[in-house]
């Protein structure tokens, strides 16, 4: 027997729908879970982008440990001479010193030290103990700070070069920015002064940094 046509139309349109809002509905869960996976990969990306960022620091050392380390592996010395209050020294930790290219070059090629200019502790360097003779005084200044004084004159921060047989090279004071530093630092890494004057070095100096 066949049925009413007009029944079997009836029948057929509402399986029609059924079929499309499960299509409609498998359509829209597989874009959300394709925008849910690439939102998780553009998360875990910045996660990991922070990571590598933080991971980029340079690893200071005080002069002593630096001189250990010397006799093991000679390299030579940047010595960050700074003070608690200097402004323009921590805008250079943030800036120059903060910097992934900085970061790496300094790590491979010279021990960092940081010196408190001001420090009230007893310091060695080649053998000699440094002291801060007013140490109760207001911005006491230490006797090995004297390391970085240009014409007698001490300016924070000063950014101390010495050789492996840490004898001093040269004294750069003020603020650098990364792309500043960036050709002192090759300079000197790379012993250029020993023939050429730093002024046609930085000349003729391509970097890296924009």
């Amino acid at each position: 027997m066949i049925k009413n046509p007009i029944t079997l139309f009836e029948g057929s349109s509402k399986m029609c729908c059924l079929f499309l809002f499960f299509g409609i509905f498998d359509f829209m869960k597989n874009i959300f879970s394709t925008a849910l996976v690439g939102i998780t990969l553009i998360l875990t990306g910045t996660v990991n982008a922070q990571e590598i960022q933080e991971k980029k620091k340079i690893n200071w050392v005080d002069i002593e440990t630096a001189q250990e380390l010397n006799k093991k592996e000679p390299r030579k010395f940047i010595i960050d001479v700074y003070t608690n209050w200097c402004g323009w020294c921590k805008k250079m930790d943030a800036g120059a010193f903060s910097h992934p290219v900085i970061v790496d070059y300094i790590n491979t090629n010279f021990y960092a030290v940081k010196l408190n200019a001001e420090s009230k502790d007893e310091i060695i360097f080649k053998g000699v103990t440094y002291k801060n003779p007013n140490p109760e005084k207001s911005r006491p200044t230490h006797e090995l700070a004297s390391i970085a004084a240009v014409n007698g004159r001490l300016a924070y921060p000063t950014i101390v070069y010495i050789d492996e047989n840490l004898d001093l090279l040269s004294q750069v004071p003020g603020f650098m920015d990364a792309k500043g530093i960036e050709p002192v630092l090759h300079f000197f890494a790379e012993e250029v002064y020993k023939s050429t004057s730093y002024e046609d070095f930085s000349a003729g100096y391509k970097g890296v940094i924009e």
